[in-house]
């Protein structure tokens, strides 16, 4: 497992963008489009502003990226919807697959034809959750679609989507964010080998072995 660890976020973001692009370019090498699925969360707007830093030092070629959503809340206003705060942050040349709501069950398809994502990223939780894969919900982690509905999320809204273990563990890299120090008893229970999936689903991503990279601003 590679780690990126900086005490000032901006400069975490900045060397993660960098990374996040250079591993874009490895892909794009060998196929025309790469696949991304990105959280919502505070985690992920500090990455999205240094991506645009990092894009203009070294382009990729337009709208290489395919851009999904690790999940999404059903039964909120349009302001609290992942897709909302994506759209209003992405602020580079992309192509995105928004709409989850609406195609779940098309994704699904998508995915199913022998498709994977490329790279994941996922913002981890105060309690260890991933995409919307919450502590003790066995669902997402026995599912074999890429994309599931849950109707009792232990934090509002209780219902949402989301990415299941297989579709994480499909893809070819994740980049797991714990930025924040409330995030350190998150990260505790990560790097800690007593404890399983179940109590912290962060740690399902480590059946990847060397294609999953840490960003952190704690020390550890």
């Amino acid at each position: 497992m590679k780690r990126l660890q900086h005490p000032n976020q901006s400069a975490l973001c900045l060397t993660f963008a960098r990374d996040f692009v250079a591993c874009c370019r490895e892909f794009h090498r060998r196929q025309p489009r790469v696949r991304v699925a990105l959280p919502g969360g505070r985690s992920i707007t500090g990455f999205l502003a240094a991506l645009q830093i990092a894009l203009r030092d070294n382009p990729l070629p337009p709208s290489c990226l395919d851009i999904f959503l690790c999940d999404e809340r059903l039964d909120c206003s349009p302001r609290e919807l992942n897709e909302t705060l994506l759209h209003d942050a992405l602020g580079v040349e992309c192509n995105t697959y928004f709409l989850l709501r609406e195609n779940v069950a098309t994704y699904n398809r998508l995915f199913s034809q022998g498709n994977c994502l490329d790279i994941v990223i996922l913002g981890v939780g105060e309690d260890g959750h991933v995409a919307s894969i919450f502590p003790h919900d066995t669902r997402p982690l026995v599912s074999k679609d890429h994309y599931l509905v849950i109707d009792d999320a232990p934090k509002p809204p209780a219902r949402r989507i989301t990415l299941s273990k297989h579709a994480i563990l499909e893809s070819s890299v994740v980049f797991l964010l714990f930025l924040g120090e409330h995030k350190r008893r998150a990260l505790q229970q990560f790097l800690d080998p007593r404890i399983g999936s179940m109590d912290c689903p962060a740690r399902l991503v480590l059946d990847k072995g060397h294609r999953v990279t840490l960003v952190t601003d704690l020390d550890f």
